[in-house]
């Protein structure tokens, strides 16, 4: 009895690894289905102003351009320093943040699926300049070491300043200050106040 079993379990093996799949032919492709509708929102938000020395100014928000590159829609920021872009489409975008007397900021790849409202905020600082009310340089030499001197004013601030002094190719009348037309350059830091 037990050799009938196992020879008709080994038939049974043997038949079942001797099958082979039958493939048909393949069926009829289906057209593409209809896109997905495009949602479309808003993107909004608000920014921040700041002065030379990192403290918030809280009035004349209003007349920033926010650009959406690559696009020809801009936004304008209101008195309370926010702005819109409505009707925007599901995308990535990057925009960039202007004023007069403020330096750029960028906002890089903002991805926005649409269908809502995305808030993005940035800010910008004012740019500082610093105007030296008098100066004066001469060529010394103290032992046998040439050096440059430099003598000036420049306006109280609550920041640190800094001035650049280029030192030109000697006999050279350019004021230009690439580094074709000069020698050196030095740094001076003057502390607040």
């Amino acid at each position: 009895m037990k050799k009938t079993i196992l020879v008709a379990a080994s038939a049974v093996v043997l038949g079942l690894g001797s099958c082979k799949k039958q493939t048909g032919p393949e069926g009829p492709t289906g057209a593409q289905g209809p896109a997905g509708p495009e949602l479309t929102g808003n993107i909004m938000g608000f920014i921040s102003h700041y002065d030379v020395s990192g403290a918030k100014i809280t009035t004349n928000l209003s007349g920033d351009s926010i650009s959406m590159d690559g696009t020809s829609k801009t936004a304008v920021t209101d008195a309370s320093g926010s702005y819109t872009f409505a009707g925007v489409s599901t995308g990535v975008y990057n925009f960039t943040v202007k004023r007069a007397g403020f330096g750029w900021n960028k906002m890089e790849g903002v991805q926005f699926t649409g269908g809502g409202i995305l808030y993005r905020n940035a800010s910008i600082s004012k740019v500082p300049s610093t105007n030296v009310a008098t100066f004066m340089a001469y060529d010394t030499t103290i032992n046998t070491i040439n050096y440059v001197r430099v003598r000036g004013t420049v306006p109280v601030a609550n920041i640190i300043q800094s001035v650049i002094v280029y030192v030109g190719i000697p006999g050279n009348t350019t004021v230009n200050s690439s580094t074709a037309n000069q020698t050196a350059d030095y740094v001076i830091n003057i502390n607040a106040n």
